[in-house]
């Protein structure tokens, strides 16, 4: 989804996949959520290798509550969006940003 020219959420594969750059700092992660009108724009820090790399939005299908994440773990770099079946469920998608 193309939410400015500047910074996008993706649900599939990776940022660099379309030639975009993954967030990797909070404020930028702030001001992405911000821009893509997302419902919260205060990232919650993780560092768990097999997570989305960087700056993500986490779907939860069970409570259906929505929350932002920054990501610092370096195993995790390259990682991308990711549906999960394993508690909490949902979907974990990438913000990313435009590298020009």
């Amino acid at each position: 989804t193309d939410g400015s020219n500047t910074f996008r959420k993706i649900s599939t594969g990776r940022c660099m996949d379309s030639n975009w750059l993954p967030i990797l700092d909070v404020a930028r992660c702030q001001a992405a959520a911000s821009a893509l009108g997302l419902g919260d724009t205060v990232p919650q820090m993780t560092s768990i290798s097999d997570r989305p790399e960087g700056c993500y939005f986490f779907k939860n299908t069970e409570d259906l509550t929505s929350t932002l994440w920054m990501n610092s773990s370096p195993m995790s770099r390259g990682n991308g969006a990711e549906l999960t079946d394993v508690s909490p469920k949902g979907y974990r998608e990438p913000l990313c940003a435009n590298p020009s």
